[in-house]
């Protein structure tokens, strides 16, 4: 993105994500040759791969001229853009309250005239995405989902909630709210103007909510592995790798590849074996072929495949020749599932219930254990479906939630583990002479389920009068 604190026309130099080098606006065009802005982008994608892994100093990587160096090494305005010694050291962010929104940023930056809303949106989530799957930890600036806009303010402390409004039924992001206060806004005045009134520049209703969607999507990818989310300098050093670079790289593509698959790593994943992710900040379709990556199960992200961004499913891999192809303005995530030499066997699991027989206000306690007796990991999912004539009483078991007439919980189980989910029922006044049959179903994440009953019989109370028989 650009300098900080850039004011004037420099407000309008261009970054990674919004297009340095690739689609240069008319400013950036003039300002700089296309040779200057190469070299420029290409000091910029080494530093994002140091932030990548969490900005640690010893970090190594080949930078843009093909040498072998450390975070410390690559220049950050003059600092070291490396300088931790842990991951947890460094917080991530690429918007905070400070200076302009992320949108507003784009907004100077990014093409005016050929740059259309739904490229803006790819912009902005195209950002997003290095901040939501680098190690350390994210910060995300209130509002970035749904393209929150300041109108351009540079510093808004003192500007109420005219300009720091955040409309949360996503009818409105703020842009074009008004000329921002002088103060330090003043001078730009000449460029937010023009920006403001364009009508092409207020996203609808319906880009604020497909961006909230779409950033979603980012953080239910950081949290499909434990390898975006590495507590240790050395796990990121023996597990985080780049390809494409030296000067002879594919301009605005970062390759990030996770490794939990080589040997004398410990299994911090049960369901990936490998990770790749392709940053395409560039406007254009681009497809680098990885050999050493080739012969490999790969398969792009699972969120990825149901995403509501349809560009994103077009991203393709030839696993026989390690060839991906990512489309412009796109961050494509491919996996290699972990096959662990066999399947998970959930077939010994049981379910029992405490008594066999019961009156109406008795209570039932029910016992579900989910067994793996397989040699693979488990994405067990147990839907218990209650009868009629009973209510839950109690708290349930930790992740088991109530929905209707049944009961829910997921987890994971390695091989040889099991769960023991215990849960008690009262029977309904009224119930006589029944037999409740409770029925669950477990699946094994792989489609193969197990149904498990337990029976009560309800009878009928008998009432015994003085002098009866």
């Amino acid at each position: 993105m650009a300098r900080p604190f850039n004011g004037g026309d420099s407000l309008q130099e261009q970054g990674f994500a919004n297009g340095l080098f690739y689609d240069p606006n008319l400013w950036q065009a003039g300002a700089s040759t296309p040779t200057d802005q190469r070299n420029r982008l290409l000091l910029l994608i080494d530093q994002i791969k140091v932030g990548l892994a969490g900005n640690l100093a010893d970090y190594e990587l080949v930078d843009r001229t093909g040498a072998t160096v450390t975070g410390s090494q690559v220049d950050y305005n003059g600092q070291p853009a490396g300088y931790t010694e842990d991951p947890q050291e460094v917080i991530t962010y690429i918007s905070k309250h400070d200076n302009q929104t992320l949108y507003d940023i784009n907004a100077y930056t990014a093409p005016t005239m050929t740059t259309t809303m739904a490229d803006r949106i790819r912009i902005q989530q195209l950002g997003l995405s290095v901040v939501s799957l680098g190690q350390g930890v994210p910060f995300f600036h209130a509002g970035v989902d749904m393209l929150r806009s300041k109108s351009l303010d540079r510093d808004s402390y003192n500007s109420g909630d005219w300009f720091n409004r955040l409309d949360f039924t996503y009818q409105t992001n703020n842009w074009g709210a008004g000329l921002p206060m002088e103060g330090v806004n003043g001078t730009n005045w000449y460029l937010m103007q023009p920006l403001l009134v364009n009508p092409a520049m207020k996203p609808a209703p319906s880009d604020i909510v497909y961006s909230a969607d779409l950033f979603r999507e980012w953080l239910e990818i950081r949290y499909s592995s434990r390898l975006f989310r590495l507590n240790t300098a050395a796990d990121i050093s023996d597990r985080v790798t780049f390809f494409n670079d030296g000067p002879s790289q594919l301009e605005g593509l970062i390759v990030m590849h996770l490794d939990d698959v080589s040997a004398g790593l410990a299994d911090l994943d049960p369901n990936h074996e490998q990770i790749i992710i392709l940053f395409n900040a560039n406007d254009a379709e681009q497809t680098i072929t990885l050999a050493s990556l080739a012969g490999e199960a790969w398969a792009l992200h699972p969120t990825q495949q149901a995403s509501l961004d349809a560009v994103v499913q077009t991203s393709a891999v030839n696993s026989t020749t390690g060839a991906f192809t990512v489309p412009g303005r796109t961050t494509a995530v491919f996996i290699v599932p972990q096959v662990a030499g066999g399947e998970p066997n959930l077939s010994g699991s049981s379910k029992t219930a405490s008594v066999a027989n019961a009156l109406m206000g008795d209570t039932i306690t029910y016992t579900v254990v989910i067994s793996n007796s397989g040699n693979a990991t488990a994405s067990a999912m147990l839907t218990d479906t209650l009868p009629s004539g009973v209510t839950v009483i109690g708290t349930l078991p930790a992740g088991m939630v109530q929905v209707g007439d049944e009961l829910r919980w997921s987890g994971t189980l390695a091989a040889g583990e099991e769960v023991s989910l215990v849960y008690a029922v009262q029977v309904d006044n009224g119930v006589v002479e029944v037999n409740l049959v409770n029925s669950a179903v477990i699946n094994d994440g792989l489609g193969n389920t197990f149904t498990r009953t337990a029976a009560v019989a309800v009878g009928t109370p008998r009432i015994y009068l003085p002098g009866g028989v």
